[in-house]
């Protein structure tokens, strides 16, 4: 009787103890389960930012979008990192001023215009400048000595006239860009202004007759020829490109080999009309210069 209960007992015991096994595996189980979603919700969170600096550097790293020439062994060749290597040089331009001679001035556009065509056919450049008057310019001058001294010859023959100064900023100014572009700029402002300077040179040999009308147009044509090769290659940096310094003077090039086209245009035996329009030309791309100028700054 004793030892039935014993065994009894002792079946009873294995029991529970087995249930005790299954509930707490089960319990194990289940925090297994949910704390593994947990800590790979933490593994992610410590592994993402440090994917995402990575992937994030990788963006930020810009591609230049200059073209580079690669050597077969060494990678960049040094020649090629030269000439593309951008490069920041101030340039300085220099105000130009010319002291024109004015036959009259005009409140009213038309009187203004009717004097012009008289003046050209004498001549003359018939240039009209408004300003708030419409000034009709005959020629103009680098030294106001020279004005001066045809003013007075005028006056002299009875013709009153007046001495109109036109002048230009002085700009400077910050490139930055390949060496090559900076210097290529740098050079367009100064072969504009040595060019512009020397149409007074053309003008005065032709109406002293120290050049012919041939020798004259040969000149212009030799101009207008260099101003075109400059103004390709401004042409070739400035495409595709947002900036008011290289647009406007691309675009000065442009009106000068025009303007120039025009001189050489002129029917070829006509002396007075070819001394005129160098006239004329030579005070409208100061002008032009001028707004450029002023645009810039």
């Amino acid at each position: 009787m004793d030892m039935r209960y014993s065994r009894i007992s002792k079946k009873k015991n294995r029991n529970k103890y087995a249930i005790f096994l299954l509930i707490t595996l089960i319990v194990f189980l289940l925090i297994y389960i949910l704390s593994a979603g947990t800590l790979g919700k933490m593994v992610s969170k410590l592994i993402l930012p440090i994917l995402s600096d990575d992937m994030n550097d990788a963006l930020d790293e810009e591609v230049d979008d200059t073209p580079l020439t690669l050597s077969d062994e060494t990678g960049e060749s040094e020649s090629s990192k030269a000439e593309y290597e951008k490069i920041t040089d101030n340039l300085k331009i220099n105000p130009l001023s010319i002291y024109t001679i004015q036959m009259g001035a005009f409140t009213d556009e038309n009187n203004a215009k009717g004097f012009s065509e008289d003046l050209k056919s004498k001549g003359g450049a018939g240039y009209v400048h408004f300003d708030g008057y419409y000034r009709v310019l005959a020629v103009g001058f680098q030294s106001e000595e020279d004005a001066v001294k045809v003013r007075d010859e005028l006056k002299a023959d009875g013709i009153e006239s007046n001495i109109y100064k036109i002048v230009t900023k002085g700009a400077e100014m910050q490139i930055t860009a390949a060496k090559e572009n900076v210097e290529l700029i740098r050079s367009a402002f100064e072969s504009w202004e040595k060019g512009y300077s020397g149409m007074e040179q053309i003008l005065f040999s032709l109406d002293t007759g120290a050049a012919s009308v041939s020798a004259t147009i040969t000149k212009i044509r030799e101009l207008k020829d260099e101003m075109e090769q400059k103004q390709k290659k401004l042409e070739e940096i400035n495409a595709g490109q947002k900036n008011i310094i290289l647009n406007g003077l691309t675009d000065l090039y442009k009106n000068t080999c025009m303007s120039l086209e025009n001189i050489i245009d002129v029917e070829f035996d006509n002396k007075v009309a070819i001394s005129s329009e160098i006239k004329y030309t030579y005070i409208d791309l100061l002008i032009q210069y001028r707004n450029y100028l002023e645009h810039i700054s």
